[in-house]
């Protein structure tokens, strides 16, 4: 089955020094996945518009001074590299004028933050890194599933998922007759949507890893937050 176009951390990396526009372009799409992990460390131990205007300097300065250009093994996953640039780009921060229009959509971001913040900075960045690669590769299962004529067991996933995640405790059996399928029918299309959604995640953090790196143990990491 194909995979849904993505943005690999490994092609960034190894771009020749001819392709730096083309980097910088796979780089925006990667920072526009993620770049919300980084506004909830930041917002950690900052006010709203102290994160706002922080986060919009870090991505600014880390595109305009080219740092994409000298990458080295050393930085390992994008999840890592961005990690350490903006933990180096803090410590030497000030405050700049809030003259350039946003970036992201910060408004929405900050509302996610204060629905459920979290204890530490770094907390607060792996947390909203999980629930961004999650998403995406929610998403791109409904796409994937509507495209192939497979709607209805899309929608009987979400309706259990979204049952558990809110601490409820909807029964296959229950399932069943919400959609009008038999309970082994529910068991059965949970699996088979299960097994999809957890390929498509790995395929996911394939593309943010360095060549090497175990994604079965970044899969964990995310799985643990």
């Amino acid at each position: 089955m194909s995979r849904f176009p993505t943005t690999s951390w490994t092609l960034i990396r190894s771009a020749q020094d001819a392709d730096i526009a083309h980097r910088r372009v796979l780089l925006g799409a990667l920072i526009d996945r993620y770049w919300r992990a980084v506004y909830c460390f930041v917002r950690a131990r900052n006010s709203a518009s102290d994160a706002e205007d922080l986060t919009q300097q870090f991505f600014a300065t880390l595109l305009a001074r080219g740092d994409v250009d000298r990458l080295s093994s050393e930085f390992g996953s994008f999840r890592g590299f961005l990690h350490a640039a903006l933990r180096n780009f803090l410590s030497n921060a000030g405050r700049a004028a809030r003259a350039r229009p946003p970036m992201f959509p910060y408004a929405e971001a900050d509302a996610a933050w204060l629905e459920d913040p979290a204890p530490s900075p770094d907390e607060a960045f792996e947390r909203r890194w999980a629930m961004d690669v999650f998403a995406v590769a929610f998403n791109q299962l409904e796409q994937e599933m509507t495209a192939n004529g497979r709607q209805h067991h899309f929608e009987i996933f979400k309706a259990y998922a979204d049952d558990r995640a809110a601490g409820g405790e909807l029964t296959y059996r229950k399932v069943a007759e919400r959609f009008g399928v038999e309970e082994d029918d529910v068991r059965n299309r949970l699996r088979e949507v299960r097994i999809r959604l957890r390929a498509l995640t790995k395929n996911i953090l394939s593309d943010y890893l360095a060549p090497g790196e175990d994604v079965e143990k970044e899969m964990a990491l995310l799985l643990g937050q």
